[in-house]
């Protein structure tokens, strides 16, 4: 599996309900990942993830998802998300 693959494995692994302090970072194998689910307003259903490392800060684009159950939505301008590298989108 490539690094991008194995990065949607992850956040596939933790929005199933494994708990992220036991998932390893596909790229350090820190357990020191993050992940944030922006939204506009309180009510919003729909919203954009943020999945990061906070040792290696390498995660995936951003993009639009529902927020699975267990996951408290974090209001847009509020967050603290560093800069972090983003992998390139695996290849069509």
């Amino acid at each position: 599996m490539d690094e991008v693959g194995s990065w949607f494995d992850a956040y596939e692994r933790v929005c199933a309900g494994r708990s992220i302090s036991t998932v390893p970072c596909p790229t350090c194998g820190a357990r020191t990942l993050r992940l944030v689910f922006l939204v506009d307003g309180e009510a919003s259903s729909r919203a954009t993830f943020v999945f990061w490392c906070d040792s290696c800060l390498t995660g995936l684009l951003p993009a639009p998802a529902a927020i699975p159950t267990g996951f408290a939505p974090t209001l847009r301008g509020t967050e603290e998300i560093p800069d972090f590298r983003v992998l390139a989108e695996r290849p069509s």
